[in-house]
Parts: C-alpha cells; sequence; structure tokens
C-alpha cells in the first residue's frame, strides 16, 4: 500500500482569506481525489450546519499524526459539528 501522503484541515474562519482557527485534521488518505472528495463533501454543508467552516487538502504531517482523525472510522460533518459545539446538527458520528 502506497504510503498516506494527503489529510483534510478543517478551519472556522471571520474572514473569506483568513484560515483561522483550526478544526478537526482528517487523515491520511493515500489518494489525493478521497480527499478532494471530503473537502467537497464538507463544503457542501449547509452553512448553518458548520458556519464559516473552510476545509482544504494539505499534505500529511506524519509527526503530528495523533491530532488526525481517521477518515474511515468517523463521520466528518458530525465530527465538525461537534467541534463547533453545534450539537444534533449533524447525524450520529
Amino acid at each position: 500500500m502506497p504510503p498516506a501522503n494527503h489529510a483534510v484541515h478543517v478551519a472556522r474562519c471571520l474572514k473569506a482569506e483568513f484560515f483561522g482557527q483550526l478544526l478537526p485534521r482528517i487523515g491520511p488518505y493515500t489518494q489525493r481525489g478521497h480527499a478532494e472528495r471530503a473537502v467537497d463533501h464538507l463544503d457542501a454543508q449547509p452553512q448553518d450546519t458548520v458556519p464559516e467552516a473552510v476545509a482544504k487538502t494539505v499534505p500529511f504531517d506524519v509527526s503530528d499524526h495523533a491530532a488526525y482523525r481517521d477518515p474511515y472510522a468517523t463521520e466528518a460533518v458530525a465530527l465538525l459539528a461537534a467541534a463547533v459545539g453545534r450539537e444534533g446538527a449533524a447525524g450520529p458520528p
């Protein structure tokens, strides 16, 4: 299996150009396309579910692997909703 090189970082932004408070880190993904699909899925959520959240694909930081959530063991939208304090905004994890 190839090394896991891709991840998704989600941040809460106050301005469009500012990638602010870092929320969940999701990864690793072995394929960039999988990470990009996760970003698309998160970006497609209504703003009342995940307000001011911006997701982007980034290189996986293996030295900080403990800070990442397994993308296959967690539901990204539920994880993000819980991180911003929106209990019940998404389905169960």
